[in-house]
C-alpha cells in the first residue's frame, strides 16, 4: 500500500471515529464535553 492510500484511509477511519462520537452522543450512550475555546490545542497536538 503506497503512502497516499494509507493517509487516505487514516483520514477516512478519523472521520468514522469522529462521526461515530457524534452520533453515539446524540442518543446518549456516552457523553463528552468538547469546547473549542479551551480544547483547541489537542486538534493541533492530533495532527502532528
Amino acid at each position: 500500500m503506497d503512502r497516499r492510500k494509507r493517509r487516505k484511509l487514516l483520514w477516512s477511519l478519523f472521520f468514522v471515529a469522529i462521526g461515530s462520537l457524534i452520533w453515539l452522543n446524540n442518543w446518549g450512550l456516552i457523553e463528552y464535553s468538547f469546547k473549542f475555546s479551551r480544547d483547541w490545542p489537542v486538534i493541533l497536538l492530533r495532527q502532528t
